[in-house]
């Protein structure tokens, strides 16, 4: 079995699975230290959380255009939502209102805040619970990087179900069976240390695959680091409405810390989810389904899994098999090949 580096993680139950046999995905805890990492990230209300260079203005942007985008009920302008409070005529409605507009605007305040009260960087694991996102976070979340993301805002307006989550993991595989090194870090542009283990896991259902283009693209390049050496390669990230954002990341491995017949082989890795195409209006997650990200993890990223939530409750389809992935994807993708 192969051994893949992966911070700790825990499962997380999703709705769609019976009494006995619960519908569970691994999911990790929204590591503090990760807050300041990508510029897609919307924070956890109620954090304060301040955006460093050097890309603080594509952070900020894009934090506010996804809150927009997701939540397109809200005016844009504090003054609005104001205004709305004010017309509101039941009593009800408008503490309704003034509770969602208020969580709202804490976004925008953390967004330009310029304190930072997180001082952690020790990576903590969520423990024994298995909380259900849409009970931690309230709404839709994005996995990248370890970092699970809330797309949405709790509020009395808008009752959001998760029916799917997207994970985006930086993987890496190790040659040997049994690696003899504990660990090894990485750096992000030589700010900060992040340190990776060793973690036994399970294949899956994107070994059995093979690829196929979709609306997410993926860049082969495999890459191997020795004991002493250290390799740069650069993750992009692309949007249709956000941009390009691009990092680039240094792996090393300290000579001690590995034998010289055990190098690393790095890679991406991650999950996407498709939507059905024939019924835009009722959007559906249709099928989940693994692949092998490499380098490069996806363009798009954001505009694709905002089009892949479902907000009314859709009905969850995982599948088990190769071959009905393979015979779901060409109903949805007709003329596309596999």
């Amino acid at each position: 079995m192969e051994q893949i580096g992966i911070p700790s993680q825990v499962p997380l139950k999703l709705p769609g699975g019976d009494e006995q046999g619960k519908t569970e995905l691994k999911c990790p805890l929204m590591h503090k230290k990760w807050f300041k990492k990508h510029p897609w990230h919307i924070i956890k209300p109620s954090v304060d959380v301040k955006p460093t260079a050097p890309f603080m203005k594509e952070r900020t942007n894009s934090i506010r255009n996804l809150t927009s985008k997701i939540l397109p009920h809200v005016s844009d302008s504090r003054e609005s939502s104001k205004v709305g409070n004010l017309k509101a005529k039941d009593g009800e409605q408008a503490c309704s209102s003034e509770t969602s507009n208020s969580e709202i605007l804490e976004v925008n305040e953390l967004v330009t805040s310029s304190g930072d009260t997180l001082t952690e960087s020790i990576i903590t694991p969520r423990g024994s619970l298995d909380l259900s996102v849409d009970d931690e976070f309230g709404g839709p979340s994005l996995l990248i990087n370890d970092v699970l993301i809330p797309l949405s805002i709790e509020n009395k307006n808008s009752v959001f179900e998760i029916v799917s989550l997207p994970q985006f993991e930086l993987c890496f595989k190790s040659l040997d069976s049994n690696p003899r090194h504990q660990g090894f870090k990485m750096k992000n542009n030589g700010t900060e240390d992040l340190t990776y283990h060793w973690k036994r896991v399970q294949s899956t259902l994107g070994g059995i695959l093979p690829p196929r283009e979709s609306s997410f693209y993926f860049f082969t390049n495999q890459n191997k680091i020795e004991a002493g050496d250290s390799k740069t390669i650069r993750i992009s990230f692309q949007s249709t409405t956000e941009g390009v954002f691009s990092e680039t990341w240094e792996l090393y491995i300290e000579s001690q810390s590995l034998h010289s017949a055990s190098p690393i082989m790095f890679h991406f890795s991650g999950v996407f989810f498709r939507s059905d195409e024939e019924g835009k209006n009722q959007p559906n997650i249709t099928e989940q389904i693994q692949e092998q990200i490499t380098c490069k993890m996806a363009k798009e990223i954001v505009e694709d899994v905002i089009n892949s939530i479902a907000w009314n409750k859709p009905k969850i389809l995982l599948n088990n098999d190769a071959m009905t992935a393979t015979e779901s994807f060409e109903k949805y993708n007709p003329g596309v090949v596999p």
